[in-house]
């Protein structure tokens, strides 16, 4: 039996976060109490760089992510949207292997994945 997943994230753990950004390449810096952002400053708990972003992603204590980037104009949400997709996949990869799952991973032709969780 398949089922399909739609994935809302939270960037709640600062440590898989951290390790996702150095992936990428993304400058993060943990710890961050305010980011200023176009709209304004925001409180924070950490604040991410994306390239070519005119200005920071806030990541906010409860996992939310706040940002302004005009539309696109002030920086490609595809940016964004792989981070998300990438730390995403590492809590659903995390969470098959403390059930035991094995899992078998397919990257789509836009950017999607897909994963396969077999016990």
């Amino acid at each position: 039996m398949s089922h399909i997943a739609t994935v809302k994230v939270k960037l709640k753990d600062q440590a898989l976060l951290a390790e996702v950004c150095g992936e990428l390449n993304i400058p993060c810096d943990l710890g961050q109490p305010e980011v200023r952002l176009y709209s304004g400053v925001v409180k924070s708990a950490a604040s991410l760089q994306l390239k070519g972003w005119t200005y920071p992603v806030a990541v906010l204590h409860d996992g939310t992510v706040q940002y302004d980037n005009f539309e696109g104009q002030w920086g490609a949400t595809r940016e964004l949207h792989a981070l998300l997709r990438r730390y995403s996949e590492r809590v659903a990869l995390r969470h098959a292997q403390r059930l035991g799952a094995s899992v078998q991973r397919e990257e789509r032709a836009d950017g999607t994945i897909l994963l396969r969780l077999r016990a």
